[in-house]
């Protein structure tokens, strides 16, 4: 660990998820447990039909290369970590809105629908992407990254992986936020 540190010394901000066996070790160079938000919306149910699927890896891949922020904390030039979600996590839950010019992976799960990604070469309406998902049992939106959208309800994230950060520099960290799912290794 000190060599992986003294190598990338000059990066300011450095961060990694671990699970609960091993929450005492990072401490010990400089990394601090944060937590995280989970985002939701309630949702009024719409009579909407799935989505298409899309199977395309080439034209994913392009677009994730192309992809524009979709959120105020969002992480670069990660198309590849992006590719291993589309493939082998959610491989069933890959959709394309054509209206948007959109992939997203989602998920339902009884009356919640999870938003897991979102990737557009143009900025993303995240209400008009909510609104073509939701079926007539939807009540709920959760976001699995950092959402820029207004009205949203915040709550901590539980969950199995812990993130920790080491700031080094003089960069502030949002108070809010959720590291995007797709982009944890």
């Amino acid at each position: 660990m000190e060599k992986v540190l003294n190598d990338y010394k000059h990066i300011e901000i450095m961060y990694l998820f671990t699970n609960e066996s091993v929450l005492d070790f990072y401490p010990k160079f400089g990394f601090k447990r944060t937590d995280e938000t989970l985002y939701s919306v309630e949702v009024q149910p719409r009579r909407n039909s799935n989505p298409p699927k899309i199977r395309d890896l080439i034209f994913i891949y392009e677009c994730t290369k192309r992809r524009q922020p979709s959120s105020h904390f969002e992480t670069k030039e990660n198309e590849e970590l992006y590719m291993f979600y589309a493939m082998k996590v959610f491989a069933e839950d890959v959709y394309y809105l054509e209206q948007e010019s959109a992939i997203v992976i989602n998920e339902t799960e009884g009356t919640t629908l999870h938003l897991y990604d979102v990737i557009s070469s143009k900025q993303v309406n995240l209400e008009r992407i909510i609104d073509q998902l939701s079926t007539d049992t939807t009540s709920k939106a959760v976001f699995h990254f950092t959402p820029d959208l207004a009205g949203v309800h915040k709550e901590k994230s539980e969950n199995e992986n812990v993130l920790f950060i080491r700031n080094t520099g003089n960069l502030e960290f949002p108070m809010y936020f959720k590291h995007p799912i797709t982009a944890q290794a």
